[in-house]
């Protein structure tokens, strides 16, 4: 059966307000993990870096392209920083909201709803500007990476290699859960999809015209 209900001007306003306070939720949790992916892969990378260059080149002094590792270093770092101090911002931009919010429902000023937070534009220049810092210093440690070992092969020994056979009276690691569908809630570790729009049914054609009475 088709619906044939003609929603309302206040209705569709309901729908969507329900729709962007989805967006919202999803938007905040995609922002978050965005903050926790650059701070977690930054200074991971930067711990890995600092244990593997003495395998890749014991003597660091023979190393090539160190101006590449070291730009690497500072991007990585630059990248952190920024992560950080966009937490920063982001404090300062909530407490900017709640004065306008302030001032423009309780004290009636009309002018609070126009004016512009700087602070929340500042939070989306530093968010891709931390990505973009991450992503090049990702490039050069790659390039220093493939130019050393191009020099310099890494040769393991067999003695060495033996040591990372699992034996059975090893430990073994536990077994990982599987998880089931629709349980729990969403994961935030990748980006969330935008929340769907709620299609409004379509109001039935108008009937055509009676035809005019035969005099």
């Amino acid at each position: 059966m088709t619906d044939t209900h003609e929603y309302s001007v206040e209705e569709k306003r309901q729908i969507y307000a329900k729709f962007l306070e989805e967006h919202n939720r999803r938007e905040t949790s995609t922002s978050d993990a965005y903050d926790r992916a650059i701070l977690t892969f930054s200074t991971g990378a930067l711990a890995l870096s600092l244990t593997f260059i003495k395998d890749l080149v014991p003597d660091f002094s023979q190393a090539a392209h160190k101006g590449a590792l070291l730009a690497a270093w500072i991007l990585w770092l630059l990248a952190l920083m920024t992560t950080i101090g966009s937490f920063l911002v982001s404090l300062k931009a909530g407490r900017h909201e709640v004065r306008r919010a302030n001032r423009y429902y309780l004290l009636e000023d009309n002018g609070a709803l126009k004016e512009k937070n700087r602070w929340s534009s500042a939070i989306w220049i530093l968010n891709p500007v931390a990505g973009s810092f991450f992503a090049l210093g990702a490039i050069f440690m790659v390039y220093f990476v493939y130019t050393n070992l191009a020099e310099h092969p890494m040769t393991n020994s067999k003695s060495d290699a033996t040591k990372s056979v699992v034996h059975v009276g090893d430990a073994m690691p536990p077994a990982f859960l599987t998880r089931l569908s629709g349980a729990g809630p969403e994961r935030t570790d990748k980006g969330l999809p935008p929340p769907q729009m709620t299609e409004l049914p379509k109001a039935p054609p108008a009937p055509p015209p009676a035809p005019p009475a035969k005099k």
